[in-house]
This record gives C-alpha cells, structure tokens and sequence, in this order.
C-alpha cells in the first residue's frame, strides 16, 4: 500500500513540475515585457511627433503661399486664397491624422499591458485602438470587426482570474490580428514623409518651398523700393526655416516609421516563435532620440 502511494506521490510531483515549466514557458519573462515595454512607449512618440509635423507641413505651406501672393499676386498656376493649402487639404490631412492616431492608441494599448497591473487603463487602452480602427477609410482597413472582436475578447480573458499565461496569449493574439494592419499604415505614412516620393504630401512641402525661394528671389531683384526688398528677404527666411525641418526632419520621420514596422516583426516573433532579434529595436529607439533631439533644436 504505501509503494503504490509513494508512487503515486513520485508522479505528482514530476506532474507538478512539468506544470511549472510549462507556465514558466508560457508566462512572460523579463526580456519579453523590456522589448514590449520600449517599443509601445517608441511607438507612441513616433506617432505624436509624426501627428504634429503633419500639421506644421499644412501650417507651413499655408504660409508660404500666402507670402507668394502678397509679393506677386495671382498668376498663372500658382494657387489663390481658396486653395492655400494645395495637396494639404483637411480632409487629405485628417485620413493621415487618423492613421497616425491608429498607431498612438496601438502603442498605447501595448503599454497598459505591459504594465505590471493588468487592470490598469488595459480597457479603455483597447477601446480607443478598436476605435481608431474602425474610424479609418475602409481602403485603409486590414483588420474586420469579428477579428476586432476577436482581440476585444482576448484583452477580456486577462481580467478573470488573472494569470500570466493569459496575458502572454492575448498579447500574441493582438500582436497577431493588428501586424496587417500596423505594416499597411505604416508603409503608407512613411511615405507621406519621404519628400523624394513623386505625389506625396512631402513632396508637396518641398514644391512650396522651392517655388517661395523663386517668387522671393525675382521679387527682391525686380523692386528698387526697399520696404519690397525686406518683404523678399522676410520670404526668403520662411522658406529658408521649413527648407530646414524638411532636411533635418522629414526623412527622420519616415525613417522612424520603416524602423517601426521592422520592430513590429521583431515583436511579433518574440511572442509567437520565442524569436529574438533587438536590431530592429535599437534602430527604432535612435530614430526616435534623433528626432527628439531634432524637435528640441528646432523649437528654440
């Protein structure tokens, strides 16, 4: 009686213990919570500083256009008060604005659940991202509203009994269902930031730029008056200051949105294959100080 009761003690500890490892294989370890913790908060920076630059462009090319009209009034192919704006048009800039605010509340949502209280702002963090979702033009959709349901029901499961095996599968099942989407708006927004891209809201910025220099350069020259003059030269500053931003800060810009995406694959593969490669990361994380640094020394 007692060998077969110590047997049967004998497999329940090594049952134990299989069940440990299997939790331990399951749960989150440190390097996995560091990596998810460092990209949402990049993320997140990424897509504040991008959101803001996008309406400084607008601001700038209203601006600058206005300066165009004020030393040469209309002329043939050069827009009018009604169309200060150009490609920059609200409605253009809002679709932008809100793929922008996708990725906010995409980062956002990691961050709460990388924070070692499951509960804390993890709901409303899954609310606005199935929000910013559903808010976007249905070209721009990769992701449909059962799968949407889907991620809301795995963010669900973590607040019932909590265990951190639950939160390893929801974050996989979420890092799963929004990688679509995340790498279609995120080759999209690059784009709008890389001024060599033919068509692009860049592109636009720089256009306005260089045709602001001509219009000042020809006025200075064409007036004798020097109140016309220093109007030319006051010009010629304005383009001078966005022809800045978009060297220095533009293709940092779209550069940290590609890096964004690369550490997104790196993500996912860290939780669904236990695959890690922190290049992608470390890239994404000096982009991100770059432009930090860049948006300092431009706003002194």
């Amino acid at each position: 009686m007692r060998e077969i009761n110590l047997a049967k003690f004998v497999k329940g500890i090594l049952a134990l213990c299989l069940w440990l490892v299997g939790l331990q294989n399951c749960s989150l370890n440190s390097r996995q919570t560091k990596t998810l913790g460092d990209f949402s908060s990049q993320t997140v920076t990424v897509a504040k500083v991008g959101s803001k630059e996008l309406v400084n462009m607008r601001q700038g090319v209203i601006a600058m256009n206005l300066s165009r009209i004020q030393m040469s009034g209309q002329q043939d192919g050069m827009p009018w008060y009604d169309d200060l704006d150009e490609k920059f048009d609200v409605r253009v800039v809002a679709i932008r604005l809100k793929a922008l605010n996708t990725l906010l509340a995409y980062g956002s949502l990691l961050q709460a659940l990388a924070d070692t209280n499951p509960e804390k702002g993890i709901n409303q963090a899954t609310d606005r991202f199935i929000k910013q979702v559903k808010g976007l033009p249905k070209i721009q959709r990769s992701i449909n509203d059962a799968q949407l349901s889907a991620l809301a029901k795995a963010i669900q499961i973590i607040g019932i009994n909590y265990m951190e095996e639950r939160k390893k599968k929801a974050i996989r099942s979420i890092l799963e269902i929004s990688k679509p989407q995340i790498d279609f708006l995120c080759d999209k927004l690059a784009d709008e930031f890389d001024h060599r891209k033919d068509g692009k809201l860049a592109s636009q910025y720089l256009l306005t730029i260089n045709n602001l220099f001509f219009t000042a350069d020809d006025f200075y020259f064409d007036n004798k008056d020097q109140t016309k003059k220093e109007q030319a030269l006051q010009a010629i500053q304005l383009a001078n200051f966005h022809k800045e931003r978009k060297n220095n800060y533009l293709l940092q810009i779209s550069g940290a949105i590609h890096n964004l995406k690369k550490a997104n694959a790196m993500l996912y593969k860290a939780f669904t294959q236990d695959s890690f490669d922190a290049k992608s990361l470390d890239d994404l994380v000096r982009n991100v100080q770059s432009l930090q640094e860049i948006q300092q020394i431009l706003q002194k």
